[in-house]
This record gives structure tokens, sequence and C-alpha cells, in this order.
């Protein structure tokens, strides 16, 4: 099947009329156009259209397969470790793989690898638990590996959902509920907001008269290494569909918080 993602880039999905082939086949093509449906895959009128199983909103990323796991360079203890990876876009994530187990010796780590996803823009890797893997780290397109060196607490839920559309045709998402939470103002590495699928934006004020430095992930935020860095009274709007851990250290401690609201 033609994909979407790329046949579509630049086009407006409010654009798109549908033709409806002769055995049920849906293709989109850009209002106005006058191809028909192409007869055969080698018809010159088939790159110019996109070929769809259904209703735009129901075409949703594969879930990542070819999970491979061998012994690597960290601190993990002697055990048997399991992992499981979903693919993420802007719009979402899809459900993670079936679970792949290595029993590793002491102060090894585990090096995964796995198969790309066509349209993914990157990749989510859950581990160590069996039966209950947890976020452990977030990989960015095209990389497909990651080495689990043991450094990282895993924190966040699998999802449960596959909401990772692709292609502008998808239907937006749109948040439905706001969950506001405040976090007092503190020195130290502090958990802001805690990884969320379902999560579709968030909004960060810094209500405290102190620097804020936010940053997005699981490795800890310092004045050093940081993703924003919110003047006192200044506030973020986190970047859409971002579902993964917002941490925060202030430049010193004080009377005040971090204001978070949370949309899904």
């Amino acid at each position: 099947m033609s994909n979407p993602e790329l046949l579509t880039a630049g086009i407006d999905p409010e654009k798109l009329d549908p033709i409806f082939g002769p055995d049920g086949t849906v293709y989109l093509k850009a209002a106005g156009d006058s191809f028909g449906v192409p007869d055969t895959a080698s018809d010159p009128r088939a790159p110019q259209l996109v070929q769809v199983a259904g209703h735009p909103s129901t075409q949703h990323l594969v879930t990542p397969s070819g999970l491979a796991l061998v012994e690597g360079t960290g601190t993990l203890g002697a055990a048997t470790y399991y992992y499981r990876v979903s693919a993420i876009t802007a719009s979402g994530e899809t459900l993670a793989c079936a679970e792949v187990s290595l029993a590793i010796a002491a102060t090894h780590g585990v090096d995964l690898t796995w198969d790309a996803v066509s349209g993914a823009t990157g990749y989510r890797v859950y581990g160590r638990s069996t039966g209950a893997e947890l976020l452990i780290a977030e990989v960015t397109a095209p990389l497909v590996t990651y080495t689990d060196a043991g450094s990282i607490s895993p924190s966040g839920a699998l999802p449960t959902v596959n909401t990772a559309r692709f292609g502008q045709v998808a239907e937006p998402v749109r948040a439905g509920t706001s969950t506001r939470t405040s976090v007092n103002d503190n020195n130290a590495d502090t958990l802001l907001l805690a990884a969320n699928p379902l999560r579709k934006g968030a909004v960060v004020y810094n209500d405290s008269a102190e620097i804020l430095y936010l940053a997005f992930g699981t490795v800890a935020a310092s004045t050093t290494s940081f993703t924003y860095k919110v003047a006192a009274g200044g506030a973020v709007e986190v970047p859409f569909s971002y579902s993964g851990e917002i941490r925060g250290i202030w430049a010193a401690n004080g009377s005040g918080a971090a204001r978070v609201s949370e949309l899904v």
C-alpha cells in the first residue's frame, strides 16, 4: 500500500477527495484533480493517489517487530530482563511489541535492536520486569537501537491503545480534559509530570521567584542540562503530543511552585 505520509505531504487534508474503486478500495486525491482510479500498480496515475483501506482516521502505524537482545555494557545485576518496544508519531503511540527476554551476568547491560517502522518519528523502550515493563527511554528515528546500561529507573506504563496515526489525512487529536497539579520548587532534580501516553499537551507555569530549568525525558534536570529555561513568572507550552516525563530544577529553593496543567 502507498504511504499517505509521503504522498500527501504539503496537501491540506480538507482538500482530499475520495475515489472508490470497483473492489471497494478507497483512494484519495487532491480536490480538483482529474485522475481516476489506477488500473494497475504501473498506471502512471497511481503514484499521485493514496490508497487507503478505510477512513483515513483508521490508518495506524504497525507495532515494531524483530526485537532482539544481546549482552552489553552496563551495571545491571545478574538476572533475566524483559523488554518491549513501541513506535511513536506526532499523533501518538502504537502498542508495544511482544515481550523478549535475556539472562545476563552481573555488571552488564542489554543491547536492543528492532526493525524500523515506516512513518515512525521515534520509538519507546520498556523494561525490565516480565509482564510489568515500564518506560526506560525514547529513541528518535531513524535509530533502531538502544542500550539499557542500568542507570535509568523505569517509569511510565505501557500503552494500551494504538494512537499512532500516520499521514496528514488523519483526523486531529483533541484534548478532552485538563488536570492541574502544583509541585513545590526545589534546587534538586524533581519530577513535575510523569509519562502519560494519553497526554495531548501540557503547560508548565513557573510560579516562583527563581529560574526553573525544565528537562524532557528520564534524564535528571540540572542548571546546565535542560530543555527549557523558564524565568520567574514565565510559562512553557509543551510540544503537541509529547507524552514523556517532564523534570525540573530551580536555581534555588524558595516558596514558589510549578503549576502544571496536563491535557488529555
